[in-house]
């Protein structure tokens, strides 16, 4: 009989499989068999990322109304019916519009699923269990991406990354039927809930690791619209090579998830954060601007490395201080979401910047120049206020 935890697990990894078949691979899917520009494909991504938001945010109101389960089945279905309308629709309107809903209902299902997975836990077991989820939802992405090539290698088969994911959401389905109505949290008073100063140094950690998230999420998602143009077009690679190469910015982030979860020696502390939030803009420059294969290729590692740092530090803290509720998920998702949209914004301003100022390096510098200062100020702020708050190493 399989343990609560590892039905979770199994749904985790195949929802996320199901989910970035499209999430990710409608940008090499627009531009191949759609001819998007990297101008289109970043407003594809602000698409994606409004509708992600808003599902985010609706996330905790509507399991508060139906349950959990309800909700969770809800968007199930609502993603199965929508990859299929994906694989008929031909007219632009309605390819943005059915992205955005499927982005949406993405967004109100897993602030569930981290609620399923986080719900009763002591915060040390909290952080095993959002290891395993991190673990299990990231090991799908680059195996995702690389059957996105595969697919799209021939015309024949390109569409079938919709159906795909809306057979696998059929199997989520059979899946989810012996989850309960609605997971049972931590009491309150429970007598090993954290004491209140280090409550608050949670708290301040979990300020900085959401901002410095919400950071690695805007930039990725300038990096996801434009990724096919670097590999294909200044790199020269043939399609199945391009999404095996932007797979790997995934594995570096797996890595992280693994050691993170092994260890408890970073809980409450700030240099770990620092790290990685330093370590978001050099991989992020490293992969839009280097100009051979090997250099890419490192700023993908350095990313993958950092954004896994501050993501798995985000959620876990975000459970620990909210105590696993759906409205700490949705908050979570929800500055992902903002992510989602404010990158593929600043993205469409630089790009608008280059030919007017004459320099792909002006263009950015004052289209994502502004986002990037903003969001590590923001992030490094509370680390700032840490000192004598509460204890290190918890």
């Amino acid at each position: 009989m399989m343990s609560r935890l590892s039905l979770l697990m199994v749904i985790t990894f195949i929802e996320s499989f199901a989910t970035i078949l499209v999430e990710r691979g409608v940008y090499f899917f627009a531009d191949k068999q759609l001819s998007f520009t990297p101008k289109l494909n970043l407003w594809l991504a602000l698409f994606i990322g409004a509708g992600y938001t808003v599902g985010a945010l609706l996330s905790h109101r509507l399991s508060v109304r139906w349950g959990e389960k309800a909700v969770l089945l809800g968007t199930v279905i609502g993603q199965l019916l929508s990859q299929v309308a994906l694989f008929v629709v031909t007219d632009m309107a309605g390819f943005l519009a059915l992205n955005a809903l499927l982005a949406g209902l993405t967004g109100m299902k897993w602030p569930v699923v981290e609620s399923y997975i986080s719900a009763g836990r002591l915060p040390a077991e909290a952080s095993k269990a959002v290891g395993a989820f991190n673990v299990s939802w990231s090991l799908s992405v680059p195996i995702a991406l690389v059957t996105v090539g595969l697919l799209l290698r021939d015309e024949r088969t390109a569409s079938l990354v919709f159906l795909l994911g809306s057979a696998i959401n059929v199997l989520t389905l059979i899946l989810c039927v012996s989850l309960e109505r609605r997971p049972v949290h931590l009491a309150a008073d429970h007598p090993e809930r954290l004491e209140a100063g280090l409550l608050e140094r949670m708290r301040l950690l979990m300020v900085s690791s959401r901002f410095s998230m919400l950071c690695s999420y805007a930039l990725l998602f300038i990096l996801v619209p434009l990724i096919p143009g670097i590999f294909r077009d200044r790199l020269k690679l043939e399609v199945a090579w391009a999404t095996a190469m932007a797979a790997l910015m995934d594995v570096p982030r797996i890595v992280a998830f693994i050691a993170l979860r092994m260890s408890t020696k970073w809980h409450g502390r700030a240099d770990w954060l620092a790290a990685g939030v330093l370590g978001l803009p050099v991989g992020f420059f490293l992969v839009l601007l280097g100009g051979t294969l090997p250099v890419v290729l490192l700023g993908e590692l350095i990313f993958g490395l950092s954004a896994g740092l501050v993501y798995y530090s985000a959620l876990y803290y975000a459970m620990v201080v909210k105590n696993a509720s759906v409205d700490a998920g949705g908050e979570h998702e929800g500055l992902i979401g903002v992510g989602f949209t404010l990158g593929p914004a600043a993205g469409l301003v630089s790009l608008s910047l280059a030919g007017p100022l004459g320099s792909a390096w002006l263009g950015n510098a004052v289209g994502i120049g502004p986002l990037l200062g903003v969001s590590l100020v923001l992030s490094l702020s509370p680390l700032l206020k840490l000192r004598g708050v509460g204890r290190a190493g918890q």
